[in-house]
């Protein structure tokens, strides 16, 4: 087969492909470090947040609650016991994906993977 042709169907191919969609990071991935009086978070691909009011446990008690997009950044909601929560945003602009539970800006599925964005 020529190699123009073997080029051609490559291409073909990889624009074909489905883009890797994004979700907030599963709640175990999730770091802690003390800051001031309560901890900072952070997640691998750059997701941050911070509370406050933490208190050290309150990590190992986070599940995923909802995501939001807003104009420049995607926020993932964690509820954990005794009322506490975290935020985590990525300072990214995304939309949602199709087929997902997104309604308008907001998406409140039970697991991260529900709440895909692009």
């Amino acid at each position: 087969m020529p190699k123009a042709m073997i080029a051609t169907l490559l291409i073909g191919f990889m624009s074909a492909a489905p883009a890797n969609a994004g979700t907030c990071p599963a709640a175990a991935s999730i770091s802690q470090a003390p800051k001031g009086l309560g901890f900072s978070y952070s997640a691998p691909g750059g997701w941050e947040g911070e509370s406050p009011s933490a208190d050290e446990g309150d990590l190992k008690t986070f599940t995923f609650a909802n995501a939001s997009i807003k104009s420049d950044a995607v926020v993932c909601k964690y509820k954990g016991d005794n009322q506490s929560s975290i935020s985590l945003t990525l300072k990214k602009s995304v939309m949602p994906v199709g087929g997902s539970s997104w309604q308008g800006g907001t998406c409140a599925g039970s697991d991260p993977a529900e709440c895909a964005f692009d």
